[in-house]
């Protein structure tokens, strides 16, 4: 009986851990590295979910490129994975709070080179102010 119930524990730890693992870090910097475009946005717009959705949809400006072909002043809508207020959602996405994009100004953003451009494996970062240098980069998580 006790090896049995033992049994139940460690598997319902098991899938409750897998439920909400994240990819292993070097995955998202891996996506950094090899995203063909690189910019900063001045956020006009943002659109929360709809439809039992997940995703936010943010209008920006590109006021800085760092990598790849898209233009200075080039408007972009992308989606964004956003948890909305008593969300709570689970995966490997890198989930935004709808609030602090709604307070957001500036973003940094590795970019597909699909046409129109998405955001890389949920590369998208908010920031302070836009800047003449990169704020993200592949070696470090944090963006300064």
């Amino acid at each position: 009986m006790k090896l049995r119930l033992w049994f139940l524990v460690v598997a319902a730890i098991l899938s409750a851990g897998s439920a909400v693992a994240l990819m292993p870090p070097q995955t998202y910097l891996t996506a950094r590295a090899e995203a063909p475009r690189h910019v900063q946005l001045r956020i006009v717009a943002v659109t929360g979910p709809k439809n039992d959705s997940m995703a936010c949809e943010i209008t920006g400006h590109v006021v800085k490129r760092f990598r790849g072909d898209v233009k200075r002043g080039r408007v972009l809508k992308l989606k964004v994975d956003c948890n909305p207020p008593g969300g709570g959602f689970a995966g490997p996405q890198i989930f935004v709070s709808e609030a602090a994009l709604r307070k957001a100004r500036f973003a940094e953003v590795f970019l597909t080179g699909d046409e129109p451009p998405a955001v890389m494996r949920w590369q998208f970062h908010i920031i302070e102010k836009a800047s003449k240098t990169p704020r993200c980069n592949a070696q470090e998580w944090a963006c300064h």
